[in-house]
């Protein structure tokens, strides 16, 4: 009789990799440039007030906006982008993810865009 064969696939233990090591964005978020401006308007039709405080951050995929009221998970609301040297603002219908509150009764909110933004535009939007 033979000797049994080796596996050719060797599993990595769970317990060797850290949860702060796991990245579950599906791409990287850049800083948004101060001259940009940001509106944010709850509902499809993108009537009401312009919910946006300050404009953090932008992805492809989403935004996280400081705003000044509280938006419960889920809800739709519309994002309008615009800013110097950009030929025409960038419409894109979002759906609340995930919401913190601040000490000072402001809230940090991450939006995902129902279509996503392609990067060349994103850049245009974020620091060099």
């Amino acid at each position: 009789m033979s000797a049994p064969a080796t596996p050719l696939v060797t599993v990595q233990s769970a317990t060797t990799v850290q949860s702060s090591e796991i990245n579950r964005r599906s791409s990287k978020r850049m800083a948004a440039r101060t001259s940009v401006a940001i509106e944010i308007r709850k509902g499809a039709m993108g009537l009401g007030a312009n919910l946006a405080g300050q404009f953090l951050d932008i992805s492809e995929g989403g935004v996280r906006v400081v705003l000044k009221s509280e938006l419960p998970k889920q809800t739709e609301v519309e994002i309008t982008l615009s800013g110097h040297g950009i030929r025409k603002p960038i419409k894109r219908m979002a759906k609340v993810c995930w919401a913190m509150k601040l000490e000072s009764g402001q809230f940090v909110m991450g939006f995902l865009f129902d279509k996503r933004i392609p990067f060349q535009e994103v850049a245009n939007f974020a620091r060099p």
